[in-house]
């Protein structure tokens, strides 16, 4: 009688450790935001693209961060900034 009740406390304890598992590894996903995009500016000719990471050597980053791909929606400053500038 002992034994089944630690069996069944045992499987309790596995199951609800991996249910705990499986709700924290669904809950971080949606805690994560996409990756900014910025304008690169080529130190060759002067092409703008826009592009979440740097190109590569031969290019400086130029303005951003922006919300797509075009570069065309810009991720406005944090609300601190707002109240610093205020404040000056």
């Amino acid at each position: 009688m002992r034994e089944a009740k630690l069996v069944s406390h045992r499987r309790f304890i596995r199951q609800f450790a991996f249910l705990l598992t499986l709700i924290l590894l669904g809950v971080q996903p949606s805690l994560a935001e996409p990756a900014y995009w910025f304008k690169w500016q080529s130190k060759l000719n002067g092409k703008m693209i826009c592009k979440q990471v740097s190109p590569g050597e031969g290019w400086q980053q130029h303005a951003g961060p922006f919300y797509d791909a075009q570069c065309r929606k810009p991720v406005p400053p944090p609300v601190k900034a707002y109240r610093s500038a205020l404040n000056n």
